[in-house]
C-alpha cells in the first residue's frame, strides 16, 4: 500500500496534544509531590501528638489527620486502579476454523494496512465495526493486542469490499507511528477523565467515613475542599488537552478514510458510510417492531432475517435507486436516516461529519479496486446458525415468553408492509407528515380569502418544510436523550453533540438552547399548517365540496381529549421500568404499591374504551378478550416473588391501552390526509374550472 502522508494540520496538532499532554503530567507531579509532603507532614503531626498527649481523643485526632491527607493522597492514585473493561456478554468470538472467508478478508486487511492481526474477533448484533482492547496504565506502558468487534447489523447491509474498506479503517488508525501518538492520547484522555469526573465511588467511601466520628467528618470535608481545588487546576490543563485531542481526532478520522481508500478505493467507504444511518433505522425498527410483539406473544427466532426484509421494504418505499442489490444513499438524502446529533458510545473519538469524510474521500479519487458485491453477510458459514444465536442474546433481557409465536418471514413481511401501507401518506405529501403529526390548528374562524392556482398548495409540502419536520424529530429525539442522561440514574458524564464534546454539567444550558430552537421550529410548522388549512378551505369551497372541517375538528379534538391518556400511558411506562431492572424485595414491593395507584385509572379507562363503539376496529377479539379479563379483577403481582403471569398481562394490557389510543389517532389523521389529497388532486387536474365561480357540476368529495 502506497504510503499515506499526514497532513500540516495532523502533524500540528499531534504536537499541540504531546505538550499539552506534557503539560498535564508537569501539573499533576507537582499536585502529587504536594500531596506526599502532606501525607508526610500530617504523619509527623499525628506522631507528636500521640506522643505528647496519648488519650483516645488524641488517637482520633491523629487518625482523621492522616485520612484528611491520606484520602487526598488515593484521590491522586486512584486512576492507577481503573481498569476498562469492555463488556462482551452480548457478542460472539468467532475464529479463523469457524469463518475461513471473513479471516481471508482480515488477513489480506493487514498486510495491506501494515498492522497486527487483530488478537479475538467478535461478532455483535450492531450496525457498526470497531477495534478495542481492555486498557489500564500498563496498556500505555506495553503494546496490547487490540480485538475485531463486526456488527451482524452492519454486513445485512453493505458489500464484501465495501465491509473491506470499513475495517481497514478502523485498523488504519493503528497503521502509522505518528498515528500510534493518537492512540496513546486516547489512553490518556481516557486515565484523566477518570481521575476528575469518575469520582462517585470514591464520593461514597469519603461519605462512609466521615459518618463514624465527628473527627473524621471534619477531616472529610477539610479534604474535599482540598480535592476540589486540585480538580480545578487539573481540570483548566485538562481543557487544554481535551481541546487538542479532539482537533487531532478529526484529522485521524482522515487518515483513516484514507488509508481505507488505498486499500479498496474511495467508493466503497463513501457508498457504505451514506447507506449506515438507512441500515440503522432498518434495524432499530424491526427490533422496536419484536420489542411490541412480545407483549402478544409473538417473538423472531432470526431479527437479521427480518432486517434484510425491512431494508427492501424501506428501500422500495423510499423509492431509492439500487446499486449491488442494496439502497444507494445520496447525500441529500442524509437528514432522513440520522436527525439525532448526539453521540454517547465511542464518544472519545469526536468524529467529522459524513458529509466532510464523503467529500474528502471524493479529493483522493482512488479508483476502486476489488469488485466484491455479494452481501457481506453471505461469506459466514453456518450464517443462519449465527443470526439465531444472536438474536437469544438480544431477547436475553426481554420478559419471559411462555409458548411464543414464532413469527414466519411471510407472516413479517405481510405485516410490516401492511403497517407502512396504513401509516404512509400520499406521494404529494412529499414525506411531509412521515415525521410530523398535522398541528392542532385555529379551526374556528371561517376562512374569508380566497386563493387562486397561483398559490400552488405544493409549497407547503416543498424539501425546505420537510426538513423542518426533520429537525423537529430530531431536536424532539435530542432533548428526551438529554433528561434520560439529566436523571439521577444515568452514569454518563459525557456525549457528544454535533460532533463536539459535552459534560453532564452542559446538559441544562443545551436542553434550552435545543427547547427554544424547537419551539421556533414548532411555530413553523404550526403556520404553515395554518396555512395548509387556509387554502384548502378556500380550494374545497371552489370545487363545491365539503368535509374538510370536520375531519380537522375530529383529529384536533381527538387529540386534546387524549391527552391525559397519553400521560397515563407514559407514567405507566415508567412506572414499570423496575420489572426489566430487578432490584431488592422491599424496593420491588414498594414500587408495585405506586404502581398500583397508576393501575386505577388504567382499568377505568379501559373500561370506557371497551364500552365505546369508536374503537372496535382497533379492539381485536382476542385483545378485547383480554382486556375484559384484566379489568375483571385484582391481580396479585408479588408475594415472596413477582407472579410473571400476572405480570405479563399486566403489561399486555398497558401496552393494548396505548396501541389503541395511538391507532385511533391514527385512523383520524388517516382520512384527513387521504381527504385532503383527494381535494389536491382534483384542483391540480382542474386547473382551468377551479380558478372560475364554482357551479354545481363540480363533483362533491366526502370522507
Amino acid at each position: 500500500m502506497n504510503s499515506v502522508n499526514l497532513s500540516p494540520q495532523f502533524k500540528k496538532y499531534t504536537s499541540r496534544s504531546i505538550w499539552s499532554i506534557i503539560l498535564f503530567v508537569f501539573s499533576y507531579l507537582i499536585l502529587f509531590i504536594i500531596s506526599i509532603q502532606l501525607l508526610i507532614l500530617t504523619g509527623w503531626i499525628a506522631y507528636k501528638l500521640i506522643l505528647s498527649h496519648p488519650s483516645i481523643a488524641t488517637i482520633f485526632i491523629s487518625l482523621a489527620l492522616l485520612s484528611f491527607a491520606g484520602f487526598i493522597m488515593f484521590f491522586m492514585v486512584k486512576f492507577l486502579f481503573k481498569s476498562n473493561k469492555i463488556d462482551r456478554s452480548r457478542l460472539i468470538e468467532i475464529t479463523r476454523g469457524d469463518q475461513p472467508q471473513l479471516f481471508e478478508i482480515i488477513d489480506d486487511i493487514v498486510v495491506k494496512v501494515g498492522t497486527k492481526s487483530p488478537k479475538r474477533v467478535y461478532l455483535s448484533e450492531e450496525v457498526n465495526a470497531r477495534v478495542f482492547y481492555d486498557s489500564n496504565i500498563l496498556s500505555m506502558l506495553f503494546p496490547i493486542k487490540k480485538n475485531l468487534e463486526i456488527g451482524l447489523g452492519l454486513m445485512n447491509g453493505v458489500t464484501q469490499t465495501e465491509l473491506k474498506s470499513i475495517l481497514a479503517h478502523e485498523f488504519g488508525h493503528f497503521s502509522q507511528k505518528e498515528m500510534k501518538v493518537g492512540s496513546y492520547v486516547y489512553n490518556v484522555n481516557h486515565i484523566i477523565h477518570n481521575l476528575l469526573y469518575e469520582n462517585d465511588d470514591f464520593d461514597r467511601k469519603l461519605v462512609r467515613w466521615g459518618e463514624s466520628n465527628a473527627y473524621f467528618a471534619l477531616a472529610i470535608a477539610a479534604s474535599i475542599f482540598a480535592i476540589r481545588q486540585v480538580q480545578y487546576i487539573l481540570k483548566e490543563v485538562y481543557a487544554i488537552l481535551n481541546n487538542n485531542y479532539m482537533a487531532l481526532s478529526r484529522e485521524m478520522e482522515f487518515h483513516a478514510d484514507e488509508i481505507a481508500a488505498q486499500v479498496t478505493g474511495h467508493a466503497p467507504l463513501q457508498e457504505s458510510l451514506l447507506r449506515l444511518d438507512f441500515i440503522n433505522n432498518a434495524l432499530v425498527n424491526v427490533q422496536q417492531f419484536y420489542q411490541y410483539k412480545s407483549d402478544f406473544n409473538t417473538i423472531s427466532d432470526n431479527i437479521y432475517e427480518k432486517h434484510r426484509i425491512a431494508i427492501e421494504v424501506l428501500s422500495t418505499k423510499e423509492k431509492l435507486p439500487k446499486i449491488h442489490n442494496l439502497p444507494n444513499i445520496k447525500l441529500s438524502d442524509l437528514d432522513k436516516y440520522k436527525i439525532s446529533k448526539i453521540t454517547i458510545e465511542d464518544q472519545w473519538a469526536s468524529h467529522p461529519t459524513i458529509e466532510q469524510r464523503y467529500n474528502k474521500l471524493t479529493e483522493l479519487n482512488i479508483a476502486t479496486k476489488e469488485s466484491m458485491h455479494q452481501l457481506a453477510v453471505n461469506i459466514l458459514e453456518n450464517k443462519e446458525s449465527i443470526e439465531k444465536k444472536m438474536t437469544e442474546l438480544w431477547y436475553r433481557d426481554a420478559p419471559e415468553i411462555h409458548s411464543p409465536h414464532i413469527q414466519t418471514n411471510n407472516e413479517f413481511t405481510k405485516e410490516w408492509q401492511a403497517d407502512f401501507e396504513k401509516n404512509s401518506s400520499p406521494k404529494v405529501y412529499n414525506g411531509y407528515y412521515d415525521n410530523h403529526k398535522v398541528s392542532p390548528i385555529d379551526i374556528s374562524q371561517p376562512v374569508t380569502k380566497s386563493y387562486s392556482t397561483e398559490d400552488h398548495i405544493c409549497t407547503h409540502y416543498s424539501d425546505k418544510c420537510v426538513k423542518t419536520t426533520l429537525q423537529v424529530a430530531g431536536l424532539t429525539q435530542d432533548i428526551q436523550i438529554l433528561e434520560q442522561l439529566e436523571s439521577v440514574n444515568s452514569d454518563i458524564k459525557t456525549f457528544d453533540y454535533d460532533g463536539i464534546k459535552k459534560y453532564r454539567s452542559d446538559i441544562p444550558e443545551l436542553k434550552k438552547q435545543l427547547t427554544d430552537e424547537l419551539r421556533s421550529k414548532e411555530k413553523e410548522l404550526w403556520m404553515n399548517d395554518q396555512d395548509i388549512y387556509d387554502k384548502l378551505t378556500s380550494y374545497e369551497q371552489s370545487i363545491n365540496s365539503t368535509g374538510l372541517r370536520a375531519l380537522y375538528h375530529s383529529y384536533i379534538s381527538y387529540k386534546t381529549e387524549t391527552q391525559a391518556q397519553q400521560k397515563l400511558y407514559k407514567d405507566l411506562t415508567t412506572a414499570t421500568q423496575f420489572l426489566f431492572e430487578g432490584g431488592i424485595i422491599d424496593e420491588v414491593q414498594e414500587k408495585f404499591q405506586e404502581l398500583s395507584n397508576l393501575e386505577v385509572f388504567l382499568k377505568e379507562e379501559i373500561k370506557e374504551m371497551l364500552k365505546n363503539n369508536e374503537y372496535n376496529d382497533q379492539i381485536m377479539p382476542s385483545i378485547r378478550a383480554d382486556l375484559e379479563k384484566y379489568v375483571s379483577r385484582t391481580w396479585q403481582y408479588f408475594d415472596t416473588q413477582i407472579r410473571t403471569d400476572a405480570v405479563q398481562r399486566m403489561l399486555l394490557s398497558i401496552n393494548a391501552f396505548g396501541q389503541i389510543i395511538t391507532e385511533e389517532e391514527q385512523l383520524r389523521e388517516k382520512k384527513l390526509l387521504t381527504y385532503q389529497s383527494e381535494v389536491i388532486d382534483t384542483i391540480l387536474t382542474t386547473p382551468q374550472e377551479h380558478s372560475e365561480m364554482p357551479d354545481d357540476d363540480h363533483p362533491s368529495m366526502t370522507s
